[in-house]
């Protein structure tokens, strides 16, 4: 029997929910673009508490994730609040990533070089 939650993530099968799926078809397009292979945008996320973003995102990723030429990552970016340097933090991302994915992408020492770690071509 399905119940009423207002707190944490929604269970799809223990919990009364509305599905978000026009929200979600509109998130992955903008990701995705026209043309998968020219790229698509970044999205921001933002609400009021409690109204899905945390829901949405865990959403896309599960999706992208079944994409065979997307890599899905979550990076906890609380800890960067403490640091002290935009590069640290850049590093921190990478390095990041390089644990997840099991990559070796060299850690950056500029932002330019940062930058280059996600451009192709």
């Amino acid at each position: 029997m399905r119940r009423f939650s207002s707190y944490g993530p929604v269970s799809k099968e223990s919990h009364y929910y509305v599905p978000r799926t026009e929200l979600l078809r509109t998130a992955r397009s903008s990701l995705l673009g026209d043309n998968p292979a020219e790229g698509g945008h970044y999205i921001t996320v933002w609400a009021s508490r409690q109204t899905g973003k945390s829901w949405l995102l865990r959403e896309l990723a599960w999706e992208l994730a079944k994409e065979p030429d997307w890599l899905v990552a979550k990076i906890e970016l609380e800890i960067l609040k403490s640091g002290d340097s935009v590069i640290e933090a850049a590093r921190y991302i990478i390095a990041s990533l390089n644990t997840i994915a099991g990559l070796a992408i060299p850690l950056p020492r500029t932002m330019v070089e940062f930058e280059a770690c996600f451009c192709t071509g």
